[in-house]
């Protein structure tokens, strides 16, 4: 979740840009593709989602 975090918040250089949209259309190639970064941090969180799912299991059925 700190990496997802990390990767919006930092994805423009400098992260001013982030914020401030009329300075993000001059420096489009100083920002990372937003696209590309929305589908990573869906991955990284489906990923830690099915992690917390998954793990838990052989204790759970231990109990039973």
């Amino acid at each position: 979740m700190v990496v997802c975090i990390l990767l919006i918040t930092l994805r423009c250089t400098p992260p001013k840009l982030v914020w401030h949209f009329e300075l993000a259309e001059d420096a489009k190639e100083t920002c990372l593709d937003e696209s590309a970064v929305l589908h990573t941090t869906s991955g990284i969180s489906l990923l830690t989602d099915l992690l917390v799912l998954v793990l838990p299991i052989k204790t759970i059925s231990g109990m039973i």
